[in-house]
């Protein structure tokens, strides 16, 4: 290959990387009741124009350059003009699971999306299952083509997922209820794997119903994976993770409340951008005021973690809900009952220097309780620029390296 040619090929990798790195699938939220986010501006601002409510869990997305796709709350899937999708009523998620809905593209595939669903520990249908979704349908409305499909009918309540090391395929990880096991399943271009990946962590959550509840998030990195197990638990579950293998290793324990509580406990997770340091949210009573913790996960040892706690926010009267990573690197924070969304600035930063903004962006005082406790679930890995949905370069199986196809001799 001649030299001008080497170098017309890495202008246009350059080019192609470059545009990756400024999608904008996640640039839309909607959540609570009818509000939602737009992140295509910065800072972004206050959505008014959704239709659909949810207590807890939610999810959104959008196209390569921030436009409205669809969004779902667990029971219906709303289109980009915000009606429900054709045949998208009746979707067997629950607006009160905590993580109820995850909706991710098929790798290397332009119109199909599909919609992972789980129900609510305290509600009738629970069970971990996926729906398809072919967005050039009905015009580009879309149209749901296969729905409720059944995978596990022993999970509720938690569900996240991360990139595969090959930055193309997804991991999705639920929790099974009455033992220590957590499953991993892949979604790659040739669909769906039914056969999980199982890790057993040695912590059996059971019992009351809603000990089910609370968050699990992935680290964008895909290294870390962390799970708040609510009311008689009130424990924080923290492993690592093999995004090339999915299995999952290496539980640390902790418990950021000193008193047991008499309300949820802990709620919401999340990590900071570079994974060192994790957010805990936590309501120990109707009275009392919601915490949120921050804690130095580095050292992954429960009494070093636990001498890192920082108090960073305590709010009354509203509880603490989900906290979110966004695509401008900041957590947005949910307190129930809320007219606006809290955010911490620099998620980086350990102690007071993360910037907490209690009520920074204004949502509504005219919709009743516009905030409730979820944030939309996205996938972790895509926020670090390095997302490769359409990659026809990189090897089968390389997940250190990207070969981008041009001599270098």
């Amino acid at each position: 290959m001649r030299a001008s040619q080497k170098y017309y090929w890495l202008i246009i990798c350059v080019l192609f990387y470059g545009t990756l790195s400024a999608q904008k699938q996640h640039n839309n939220w909607y959540f609570g009741n009818a509000v939602g986010l737009n992140f295509n501006v910065n800072p972004p601002v206050a959505l008014s124009n959704g239709k659909g409510n949810s207590v807890e869990g939610c999810a959104t997305v959008s196209d390569i350059n921030g436009n409205l796709l669809f969004y779902c709350n667990g029971t219906s899937v709303l289109n980009r003009q915000h009606e429900v999708m054709v045949n998208g009523s009746s979707i067997a998620g629950d607006p009160s699971s905590t993580s109820n809905v995850l909706i991710i593209p098929l790798p290397g595939n332009d119109s199909i999306y599909y919609l992972f669903s789980i129900g609510a520990g305290g509600q009738g249908l629970k069970g971990f299952r996926y729906s398809i979704i072919n967005i050039k349908r009905q015009s580009g409305l879309g149209e749901v083509t296969s729905k409720n499909n059944l995978i596990a009918d022993d999970c509720y309540e938690k569900m996240a997922a991360v990139r595969h090391c090959n930055k193309k395929d997804v991991w999705i990880t639920v929790r099974v209820w009455e033992t220590d096991e957590y499953r991993t399943y892949s979604l790659t271009a040739s669909g769906f794997n039914a056969f999980p990946v199982v890790s057993n962590t040695g912590l059996v959550v059971g019992g009351y119903v809603n000990n089910g509840i609370g968050a699990l998030k992935f680290s964008i990195d895909g290294t870390k994976l962390a799970a708040a197990h609510s009311f008689q638990n009130d424990v924080v579950e923290l492993m690592n993770f093999d995004n090339t293998s999915g299995v999952i290793s290496n539980t640390v324990l902790f418990k950021p409340n000193v008193i047991a509580p008499i309300y949820t406990g802990v709620y919401g997770v999340e990590f900071s951008p570079n994974s060192n340091l994790l957010y805990v949210s936590t309501n120990n009573s109707d009275t009392d005021p919601s915490t949120l913790y921050q804690f130095d996960i580095t050292s992954m040892n429960a009494a070093t973690i636990l001498a890192s706690k920082q108090v960073i926010a305590q709010n009354s009267p509203w509880f603490g809900g989900a906290l979110q990573l966004a695509v401008d690197k900041k957590i947005y924070y949910a307190l129930w009952r809320d007219t606006a969304i809290s955010v911490i600035e620099n998620p980086d930063i350990y102690g007071p220097g993360c910037n907490f903004m209690f009520n920074k962006i204004f949502l509504s005082n005219t919709i009743n309780e516009p905030v409730q406790f979820g944030l939309p679930s996205l996938i972790a890995g895509d926020l670090d620029g390095q997302f490769v949905p359409y990659d026809f370069f990189r090897l089968p199986g390389d997940c250190d390296r990207l070969d981008i196809g041009f001599e270098t001799g």
